[in-house]
C-alpha cells in the first residue's frame, strides 16, 4: 500500500486501518473524472486484498475550502455523446460502488466540506458515514437542477437510507442539506465538531476530531461479522403497497403544482425511485440510472 498515486495519499495506520486521503491534483476541490474513479479502485482492490488492511476511512485533504467530493467532472460528462459509452461507464460506477456496499471490510466516509452529487453517492456505498460540523459541510444530490437524475446509485440508497418523503425532497429539488439535518434524517451516522486546520496532509489527518471518529468506527464495524445495513420501520412500512401509492401520488403531485411540467428530471426521478423501491440496490441502479 506504498504505492505513490497521482490524486491520493494512503497511510496504513498501526491498528489495520488505511486512511484513503483523496487530493485531486488539477482542482482546487475534489471531483470524480473517469481517470480519478479508475485510480481510487486501484486502491480499493488493494486494500480489499491486503491482509493488513482491516477497514478503511476515505477522507480529503482539501481544507482551503473543505471539499470531500463536489460531484463529478460536468466537463467531461459534456463530452460523452455515444449513448453506449455513457452505459458502460455509469455501469462500472454501478458495480464498483455496488462491491463497495458488499465488501467483507468496512469503508468509512469522513466528510467536511461539500458532498455533492457524485460524492454524495460515493458516501452512501459506504458503510457509514462521519460528518464535520464545519460550515461548509454541506450535501446535495443536485442533478435535477441540470435536467438529469442522480447516475451513481442515489435514486436507489438515499431512499432506503432516509425514508421517501426525505429522499424526494432531497432528489427532485436538488436542495442542499446542512449537517445538523443531515444527522437527524439519517444521512450520517456520526456528527462531530470540527477546530479548522492550517495545512492537512496524510501524515497527520487522523488526529483531526472526524477523522479519528471515523476510524474509531471503521474498527468498531470490523469486529462485527455483518455490514449490510438495517432499514428501520419508517422505511419497512413504506414498502406497504397502500402508503407507498400514496406518497408516490403525492410527490409527484407535488412536483407538477411547483414545477409545473416544465422540468422533466423531477418526475424521471420519481420513477426511477419507484421502480427500484422494491428491488435490490444493484438491480435498481442498472434498471434505473444507466441510460438504455
Amino acid at each position: 500500500m506504498a504505492k505513490v498515486y497521482r490524486n491520493f495519499k494512503t497511510r496504513l495506520l498501526e491498528n489495520g486501518v488505511i486512511v484513503v486521503g483523496f487530493d485531486n491534483r488539477e482542482k482546487p476541490i475534489n471531483i470524480l473524472s473517469e481517470e480519478i474513479l479508475k485510480e481510487f479502485w486501484l486502491i480499493m482492490l488493494e486494500a480489499f486484498e491486503s491482509k493488513e488492511v482491516k477497514a478503511v476511512v476515505l477522507a480529503s485533504l482539501k481544507n482551503n475550502p473543505p471539499s470531500f467530493i463536489a460531484g463529478a467532472d460536468i466537463n467531461e460528462i459534456k463530452k460523452i455523446t455515444d449513448e453506449a459509452e455513457c452505459r458502460t461507464f455509469v455501469g462500472k460506477v454501478h458495480r464498483m460502488f455496488h462491491t463497495m456496499e458488499q465488501a467483507e471490510k468496512p469503508i468509512v466516509a469522513a466528510i467536511e466540506g461539500v458532498c455533492l452529487g457524485g460524492g454524495l453517492e460515493l458516501a452512501l456505498a459506504c458503510h457509514w458515514r462521519v460528518a464535520s460540523d464545519h460550515p461548509q459541510t454541506v450535501f446535495a444530490l443536485p442533478e435535477v437542477t441540470l435536467g438529469i437524475i442522480p447516475g451513481f446509485g442515489g435514486t436507489q440508497r438515499l431512499p432506503k437510507l432516509i425514508g421517501l418523503p426525505p429522499a424526494f425532497e432531497m432528489i427532485c429539488s436538488g436542495k442542499n442539506i446542512y449537517p445538523y439535518k443531515a444527522m437527524k434524517s439519517g444521512l450520517v451516522n456520526d456528527l462531530v465538531g470540527q477546530a479548522p486546520v492550517d495545512d492537512r496532509n496524510i501524515d497527520s489527518i487522523e488526529k483531526e476530531v472526524f477523522v479519528s471518529v471515523a476510524i474509531q468506527r471503521a474498527l468498531e464495524l470490523a469486529s462485527r461479522k455483518k455490514l449490510k445495513p438495517k432499514f428501520g420501520l419508517k422505511i419497512r412500512l413504506a414498502g406497504w403497497p397502500i402508503l407507498k401509492k400514496y406518497t408516490f401520488w403525492k410527490a409527484r403531485n407535488d412536483i407538477k403544482k411547483s414545477r409545473k411540467n416544465f422540468y422533466p428530471a423531477p418526475l424521471l426521478a420519481v420513477d426511477a425511485i419507484e421502480d427500484g423501491f422494491g428491488k435490490p440496490i444493484y438491480d435498481g441502479s442498472m434498471e434505473n440510472e444507466t441510460p438504455i
